[in-house]
Formats: C-alpha cells, sequence, structure tokens
C-alpha cells in the first residue's frame, strides 16, 4: 500500500475538473488512486518469475504542450469528412412542442413537455436515448434538441475528451457566438469515428484514466460495486467512438464471472487471440470474436505446450478455459494485424 501520492499541481487539477460540487472525498480517492492501473503510454514488456516488471514507455519524442496537454488536433480536422447538417434543431424544436399535448394517446411520454424529456434523455447513454425513439414517440425529438447533444460533451460524458479541443476552437472563433453556431449533433456524428494522430490517442486515454478514478473514487463512497479494473486506453464505452478501420463487439458482464476461454490460433505471422468467451455464474455465457469448432481443449493446464511438439495454434487452434474466482478486467496485447495476447487480472 502507498503512503502517500505526489501529484503535480496540472495533474491535480485536470482530476479535479471530472469532480462536482461535493463529489471529491479524498478517503475514497486514495482507495481508487491504490487501484489505478499503469499511466497511459507505459504497457507490459516482459513480466517474468523472480524479475521486476520492465515496462516500455511511449512518451519519448511526444510534443506536450505547455498546458500539460499532448497534440491536439484542430476541430476542422475531426470534422473534415462530415456533410452538410440536417435542417435547423430549433424549428423541428418547435413542431415538436406544439403537436407534443395534442396527441397524449396511450404513451405516458408524450404527455411530457419537451424540457423533461430532455432532462431524462441527458441522464441517459446515447444508445439508449437513440433505442427510446423506438419505443416512445416521445422521445423522437431529442434527435434534433440541441441541448442534449451539447451535454454529450461535458467532460465526464462519451464526447469530454473534446473539451480541451473545442475550448481552442471557440477561443480562435470568438467565443459565445462560435459556441451558439455549434452542431453539436454533427460534431458527434463526425467524431463517432476517428481519424488521429497517436498522440491525441494518449491524450484520450488520458482522459480516461481520470474519468475511471472519479467513477471508482465516487462508487466506492457509496458501497456501490466500483468499475473493473483496465490497463491502458480499455476504456472504449466512456467515449463511444472508434478508430477509423476498426470495429468494436461488446458483451454486458451481468453476473460474476467463473471462466473465460481464450481461442487462439495461427493465422498469419504469428498466432492471435480470435475469441474471448465469459461463463457466468448465472450458466449464462458471451462471445467475443470467435473459436473455431475442432479447436484443442486446455482447461486447468498451466504448462501444456512442450518444445518438441509441432506448432498446436496452427487450424484450428486451441482454446484454453480459465477458472476465474473474482474477475477485474483484463489486458489486451495488440500489434499491426491481430490481438497477440491476453492478460486475465484476477
Amino acid at each position: 500500500q502507498t503512503d502517500v501520492y505526489l501529484i503535480h499541481d496540472l495533474c491535480w487539477h485536470r482530476l479535479l475538473g471530472h469532480f462536482g460540487p461535493g463529489e471529491l472525498h479524498l478517503g475514497s480517492l486514495f482507495e481508487a488512486l491504490e487501484l489505478l492501473p499503469y499511466t497511459p503510454g507505459y504497457s507490459h514488456r516482459t513480466l517474468r518469475s523472480n524479475s521486476p516488471l520492465f515496462l516500455r514507455t511511449s512518451f519519448e519524442h511526444q510534443d506536450i504542450r505547455r498546458d500539460g496537454r499532448f497534440a491536439l488536433p484542430v476541430l476542422e480536422e475531426l470534422m473534415r469528412l462530415g456533410r452538410d447538417p440536417p435542417p435547423s434543431a430549433p424549428s423541428t424544436t418547435r413542431r415538436r412542442r406544439t403537436s407534443h399535448r395534442r396527441r397524449p394517446g396511450r404513451d405516458g411520454f408524450q404527455r411530457l413537455p419537451l424540457e423533461i424529456i430532455e432532462e431524462i434523455a441527458i441522464l441517459l447513454p446515447t444508445r439508449d436515448v437513440l433505442h427510446l425513439r423506438c419505443a416512445s414517440r416521445g422521445f423522437v425529438a431529442i434527435f434534433s434538441s440541441r441541448t442534449f447533444w451539447e451535454t454529450r460533451f461535458e467532460i465526464d460524458s462519451e464526447r469530454g475528451f473534446l473539451l480541451p479541443v473545442l475550448r481552442n476552437y471557440f477561443e480562435r472563433r470568438g467565443g459565445r457566438q462560435a459556441e451558439r453556431e455549434m452542431d453539436w449533433r454533427l460534431l458527434y456524428h463526425c467524431t463517432c469515428k476517428l481519424s488521429c494522430s497517436w498522440g491525441f490517442r494518449l491524450e484520450i486515454g488520458t482522459w480516461a484514466v481520470l474519468r475511471w478514478i472519479r467513477d471508482t473514487a465516487m462508487a466506492l463512497h457509496a458501497g456501490r460495486p466500483r468499475p473493473l479494473d483496465f490497463r491502458g486506453m480499455g476504456l472504449y464505452h466512456y467515449e463511444n467512438s472508434l478508430e477509423r478501420g476498426t470495429y468494436r463487439e461488446v458483451v454486458e458482464i451481468h453476473a460474476p464471472v467463473r471462466q473465460i476461454a481464450v481461442s487462439v490460433m495461427h493465422e498469419t505471422a504469428r498466432p492471435s487471440v480470435t475469441g474471448l468467451e465469459f461463463f457466468f455464474e448465472d450458466g449464462s455465457r458471451a462471445m467475443l470474436g470467435y473459436s473455431c469448432r475442432g479447436a484443442r481443449e486446455i482447461h486447468g493446464e498451466t504448462r501444456w505446450k512442450h518444445e518438441d511438439m509441432p506448432n498446436p495454434y496452427f487450424y484450428p487452434g486451441v482454446r484454453v478455459t480459465i477458472d476465474i474466482e473474482n474477475f477485474h478486467g483484463f489486458s489486451v496485447g495488440r500489434d499491426e494485424a491481430s490481438v497477440c495476447g491476453v492478460m486475465i487480472l484476477p
């Protein structure tokens, strides 16, 4: 356990920016820092028994600004692939406000004014709000609500990592007037898939770590289940965006995990992880990726590969099942073409 944390003044103020009034409790913050993973930019290089952990840093040769941030893109760069915006939100909003009370029907949300619908939507993830439009006509107007889309860019919301980029943009464009003219929905759409520098990805990872500290500290203080542990830039559900040319698969950890099966196959120049399957305490399971039928099943063996045996990873590969007592997360190692390793964090 750490006795004391020495935090740079600039880093401390960046951390405080994620806490609202009355949310910061130093005892819970200390506990959260004890659970903090490695800093973004550091990753595992090798881990051997009876030897220290060797780390390699990615901070060298990085252009760090005076305010402590890595290379930030300009907003025009992020929006260069955006199309012309749809009809302005105010006209749609006025039409929705007038028709809101004329057709109550059986939909209780249609009886509510748009202001209350907006307050409800602000508390929900964007994906859930967009799905709600299929369940209730009362949420249709949210798609054109400027108020709702603007909240997506608050510091602890999905696009909070863009806050310093937006501040730079508004300073260059005249402040309040540029903010009033911003099409928040178009900006959200343009940043769903990012094509940006490695330095900005590191900035996003730093933002995710600070948000994780805040969420963990608040969960510990309130006695709620805390977020999963992670290593590096693993909190992609925070930002809800992707690098261009990649895709995402998601599983919900809805019950305690009791087993994880890792599928490995030699498809390219080196073996790669093709799938992760989670087995939950309630008997259900969830799969990420895939596992080839006929793969060699390995369970509970720690030393199963021998030097004189042929490459076991060739098609159909192997499937290693690991028993889990307390699942906290996992670390994923990647190269240019594939996932090359997975470390389970029990």
